[in-house]
């Protein structure tokens, strides 16, 4: 029996052996097929973001005249060229002889930046294009002052060096939740904005962000033009992101129920932030008064 048995093993075994091949090409196919689809669907690969540098008075600006590219690799490309002054805008307003009737300026972290969208599509543009169908006789022109990762103190930089330049009728100040904490937050002798110290009689001061610097190293490039740009990697590092920010939101609700239930760690944070807070929104409301 044994001479019959193993002709018909190694004939089995070869028909696996096929079978597995046969699906290790195609599975090769698809993958080179959607590697295809994924680099003619994307208009870049490789995001540049960190072209910076710190103004002596008004902290971290993007460098002037550079190129900004960001994506999430699913549903935007975008490609912004910074202003002379160094933000993600149109170029900044002057003081010309037909200057608009009501310049607007609006000033925030990343929902004024806007690295996802073009520039013609920004909050502060639509604003600008619904009032001229609105109100034509007002004559609005807007200018937007924005960097992600700042609060309102440190966005007081941005108003001393550039936005009181223009003389604006109006400035919209874009308030979200997460600015409490970013107008408390110590960033450390090499801070890169404008921040608050607290003395011990519980006074604020103002303090100027380090020496100006350009960042060093290279062009500022992040990630690699060999990084492959599968859809099912892709998947994966956003499936990895979400559990990690699903991660970081979980602590922010618990740090909150903390907080209700007057968890004095949690509680006294609380109050320090709303200190902070209500010291960068006085100094904001001293130089409208003062402009």
């Amino acid at each position: 029996m044994k001479p019959k048995v193993m002709p018909r093993l190694r004939g089995r075994a070869r028909v696996v052996v096929f079978n597995l091949a046969g699906v290790a090409v195609g599975l090769a196919v698809l993958a080179l097929a959607a590697e295809g689809w994924a680099r003619a669907k994307a208009e870049f690969r490789t995001p540049i973001l960190q072209r910076n540098y710190v103004h002596p008075k008004a902290g971290r600006l993007y460098v002037p005249g550079s190129e900004v590219r960001f994506t999430n690799m699913l549903d935007f490309w975008t490609i912004s060229r910074v202003n002379r002054w160094g933000f993600l805008d149109r170029p900044p307003p002057t003081n010309g002889a037909n200057e608009p009737s009501c310049r607007v300026a609006v000033v925030g972290d990343s929902f004024v930046e806007g690295t996802q969208v073009p520039v013609s599509d920004k909050l502060h543009v639509r604003l600008e294009e619904m009032a001229h169908e609105r109100l034509p006789a007002l004559g609005i022109a807007t200018s937007a002052y924005g960097r992600r990762g700042t609060g309102q103190i440190n966005q007081l930089g941005y108003y001393d060096e550039f936005v009181s330049r223009t003389s604006p009728d109006i400035v919209v100040l874009v308030f979200v939740s997460n600015d409490f904490f970013e107008n408390q937050e110590d960033r450390g002798p090499d801070q890169p904005w404008v921040t608050a110290t607290r003395g011990k009689d519980g006074s604020f001061e103002l303090r100027p962000p380090a020496a100006p610097q350009l960042k060093k190293g290279g062009s500022g490039v992040a990630g690699s033009v060999d990084k492959p740009a599968l859809p099912v990697w892709d998947a994966l590092r956003r499936f990895k992101y979400r559990v990690v920010n699903s991660s970081y939101f979980l602590g922010m609700l618990s740090s909150k129920i903390d907080f209700a239930a007057q968890d004095l760690p949690a509680a006294a944070s609380g109050r320090e932030a709303l200190e902070y807070t209500a010291f960068a929104l006085d100094q904001w409301r001293a130089r409208a008064r003062r402009d």
